[in-house]
């Protein structure tokens, strides 16, 4: 998956307009959070990428950059 395709990913995910997301904006700045956007992040990540992860790290995420630090190498 490319980079782009994460943020359109992100985009649906959390009811955006097509590309919101750039890639460097703050998590907390982001419309559309809270517990139902973990639950599809976490989707998103088995579905796309056959990986579990960890409520706790989406969480503990404060940039969209952090979040794709949780894919070390899938994301282009």
């Amino acid at each position: 998956m490319t980079k782009l395709e994460f943020y359109k990913e992100l985009d649906s995910m959390l009811e955006l307009e097509p590309n919101t997301i750039r890639g460097d904006e703050r998590l907390a700045d982001l419309p559309g959070g809270g517990s139902m956007s973990v639950i599809s992040f976490i989707v998103l990540a088995d579905m796309n990428f056959k990986k579990t992860v960890a409520a706790k790290a989406i969480a503990e995420a404060r940039t969209v950059a952090d979040l794709l630090n949780l894919f070390p190498g899938e994301i282009v």
